[in-house]
């Protein structure tokens, strides 16, 4: 979260790739990538990076980013927002500096937004198929891949299973995570509902007062 026109400006265009189809995206940057090596490198005489970006996990990860960036931005910029200004001034007149009011303050703030986000993303990408497709180096396989070339052999029953298998180790793995940090999930259909347990203590006398 900034005041800075042009940050925020910045911001709004880099959390464009979300809307953009993910096969698009994985043509652009080889487009990119290529044109940037015949061009750029090969001008200066450097060693070609196609191998570097094109095939390879690093080129699948940039991609990625590109692709579900705003999932982690707005997310963190939700729970940013819910952090009053008054606590930072607070914490800078206790003489905090900003490093140390990030750490102790927003950090904790944050924890729970961050671990919501990253099971978001955790499941996005492991669904996603277009971008891994294209940008995956051979022999790399995910859950999208792997139900994908079980579907395209006629092969229902094997990808069924491999679907139920992944299920299971995520849903697993999600509950997990979100027992330890206090948060409680519930399986409706074929999404995750996942809530913040919070307990508020009443005065017994003034229920009563109040309440009756």
């Amino acid at each position: 979260v900034t005041r800075s026109k042009l940050l925020n400006w910045l911001t709004t265009f880099s959390i464009s790739g979300y809307a953009i189809p993910g096969i698009i995206l994985a043509i652009a940057f080889i487009t990119f990538i290529s044109w940037f090596d015949n061009n750029i490198i090969s001008f200066f005489g450097m060693k070609t990076i196609k191998s570097i970006f094109i095939g390879s996990v690093l080129g699948l990860v940039l991609v990625y980013f590109i692709r579900f960036y705003s999932l982690a931005s707005n997310g963190i910029k939700s729970g940013y927002l819910k952090i009053n200004y008054s606590i930072d001034e607070s914490a800078y007149l206790l003489g905090y500096s900003k490093f140390k009011t990030f750490t102790n303050i927003h950090i904790p703030y944050l924890k729970n937004s961050a671990l919501l986000i990253s099971i978001l993303i955790a499941i996005e990408i492991i669904k996603e198929l277009p971008i891994t497709l294209i940008m995956r180096p051979f022999n790399f396989e995910t859950f999208a891949t792997t139900a994908y070339i079980f579907a395209s052999q006629d092969l229902l029953e094997a990808a069924a299973a491999s679907n139920k298998s992944w299920e299971a180790k995520i849903y697993a793995v999600v509950a997990k995570v979100s027992k330890l940090n206090g948060l409680i999930i519930k399986v409706i259909g074929n999404s995750f509902i996942i809530s913040i347990a919070i307990s508020i203590p009443i005065n017994k006398t003034e229920f009563f007062k109040y309440g009756t």
